[in-house]
């Protein structure tokens, strides 16, 4: 049987992390900046906020003047997203080879950006 003390230390370190991991977050402006791609700015994350690429998993805006905050998670959906983006256009997607195009369904499809086949 397991050592109550050994259990109730490892709860305590989880939720430490878990707060920890909360205690990092951004701004909007913060995540475009962080992103580092030349074409990504606030009105570009917020494109993405419209479009439904991207949520703010820590906190959502809830009102005029209220502000986003994203986690590292966030962060690195957006910097993926910015690298798709081009991809995801209809005009971009011309000429793509099934095998380019395959890549790039299991690429979103990991991502939680598009659903998979129902079964």
């Amino acid at each position: 049987m397991s050592d109550p003390t050994a259990v109730t230390q490892m709860k305590e370190s989880i939720v430490m992390s878990e707060t920890a991991l909360q205690a990092i977050s951004y701004t909007t402006k913060e995540l475009a900046a962080l992103v580092d791609l030349p074409h990504v700015d606030i009105k570009k994350v917020l494109t993405w906020v419209d479009r439904g690429y991207l949520l703010a998993s820590i906190e959502e805006a809830s009102g005029h003047g209220s502000k986003r905050r994203w986690s590292s998670m966030d962060l690195q959906k957006a910097r993926y997203i910015a690298e798709l983006e081009p991809i995801l256009r209809v005009n971009a997607l011309r000429g793509h080879t099934l095998h380019g195009l395959r890549r790039l369904y299991f690429t979103l499809l990991n991502l939680g950006l598009i659903e998979g086949p129902k079964v």
